[in-house]
């Protein structure tokens, strides 16, 4: 409660060009009553904008856990362990080559 409250004192804070507290909160109080119409409209569609996209975000995560969900244990991996080893080796021998061939 006392992090809400500083965290909503502070907003006032910054809000006032020489960073006083009180006349923050007077400007915050004195102006939320006086919105002009086109105010309310333009605060209420960046409410319902800011809503959509928590909506967005939140599927596009839900569809990522589903995803994740499906991936068994060594799905990811498109070789074996003994597999890469031989790549490995084949590899080596093929620079150890290359450096014969260059080096005659």
């Amino acid at each position: 409660m006392l992090a809400f409250l500083y965290t909503h004192a502070m907003t006032f804070v910054q809000d006032t060009p020489d960073g006083d507290a009180r006349a923050g909160k007077r400007a915050k109080t004195t102006s939320a009553a006086e919105l002009t119409e086109a105010e309310k409209a333009a605060k209420e569609e960046a409410r319902k904008k800011r809503a959509e996209e928590r909506k967005v975000r939140q599927e596009a995560i839900d569809r990522m856990q589903i995803d994740i969900g499906h991936v068994d244990g060594d799905d990811h991996l498109d070789l074996t362990l003994d597999e890469e080893r031989e790549f490995l080796k084949r590899y080596l021998e093929f620079l150890q080559q290359q450096q014969r061939t260059a080096q005659n």
